[in-house]
């Protein structure tokens, strides 16, 4: 099982300004390493967030600015009228953390990567463009 180093707990408490009380393994994570992490801020507030540690070397060498690129994603997202989670930290480098880190807020629900009707799936999307509000083409 993965275990978050002191390296990258500093940094996340040093980001939130609190106390780390707790860390859960979560699924979902196919390129990293996701931990649900419960802190105890300054204010005496219990917060959960989601740390998202960019662990396998084989993504990292096709997509060295993954954490980066997710980063400028969700503050993307949050354009769209829906629930999605909030970039509150990234290590892109990992220059403070172990791994390329994101810290995020948390949003309930389940993951599903392997839905048994895919079609149907990506249909209930409330409207599936609004994904993808920027496009670059390569030139």
């Amino acid at each position: 099982m993965h275990q978050i180093s002191d390296q990258t707990k500093k940094w996340v408490e040093d980001q939130l300004e609190g106390k780390i009380k707790s860390t859960k393994p979560m699924p979902g994570g196919t390129s990293s390493q996701m931990s649900l992490l419960q802190i105890k801020t300054n204010q005496e507030a219990l917060e959960e967030v989601v740390l998202r540690e960019y662990t396998d070397t084989d993504w990292l060498e096709m997509e060295p600015t993954i954490a980066f690129q997710e980063a400028e994603n969700l503050k993307e997202a949050e354009k769209v009228a829906m629930p999605t989670s909030v970039c509150l930290a990234v290590d892109g480098d990992a220059t403070l953390t172990t791994w390329p880190s994101l810290l995020m807020s948390i949003v309930e629900g389940k993951v599903d990567l392997k839905p048994k009707d895919f079609d149907s799936w990506v249909i209930s999307w409330p409207e599936p463009s609004l994904w993808f509000t920027k496009l670059t083409i390569p030139q």
